[in-house]
């Protein structure tokens, strides 16, 4: 578990990842672990604690969507004349 959380916070200190690279690395180690906790419940304390590691918390850009001139802007962008 310690070993888990170092490299987490390594990813951010040291090798300047984000938030969501962090939480998209936890995610492949949670499925490893969903995984060894079937094939191996004898250590099945240590992978709840894996398991119980919260995703951290980063903002969301907003999804903007274009105004009727500027697709407007963009319909009338190309030549429609030739094919290309």
């Amino acid at each position: 578990m310690p070993f888990i959380s170092a490299f987490l916070a390594d990813l951010e200190t040291q090798r300047g990842a984000s938030a969501r690279t962090r939480n998209l690395r936890l995610t492949a180690v949670r499925s490893f672990f969903r995984f060894a906790s079937f094939e191996e419940p004898a250590h099945s304390a240590l992978i709840q604690r894996v398991l119980a590691i919260p995703s951290k918390r980063h903002d969301k850009s907003q999804v903007h969507f274009l105004t009727r001139p500027e697709i407007e802007a963009i319909f009338a962008a190309p030549d429609r004349t030739t094919w290309l």
